[in-house]
């Protein structure tokens, strides 16, 4: 259907499609979520297997060995909070322009 005075792009679709392929294509795209979850994935295996190597390893008692876990998972918590309060706080950020 076609209004008078109003010429037709059916070039759309092709130029949406090789523009998303370019984006998915992007190294950066794909550098920031890996950055961004490697950490966590760290986090959660060094905080299950820290409580087992202390307590084989290092031959510490299972009160040491579940308090320095738990520091090292909150200390984890903390810096997230920390990281996210100044990112938001950074360019752009949340309140960048309050």
């Amino acid at each position: 259907m076609a209004l008078m005075g109003v010429s037709e792009h059916r070039s759309v679709g092709r130029a949406l499609s090789s523009n998303l392929k370019r984006v998915v294509a992007s190294r950066y795209l794909w550098i920031v979520p890996v950055a961004g979850i490697a950490p966590m994935v760290a986090e959660t295996i060094t905080g299950q297997f820290m409580v087992y190597y202390l307590e084989t390893g290092l031959h510490s008692g299972t009160a040491t060995a579940g308090t320095v876990s738990s520091l090292f998972l909150f200390l984890g918590f903390i810096g997230g909070l920390v990281g996210g309060a100044c990112s938001s706080r950074g360019p752009g950020g949340r309140w960048a322009h309050s």
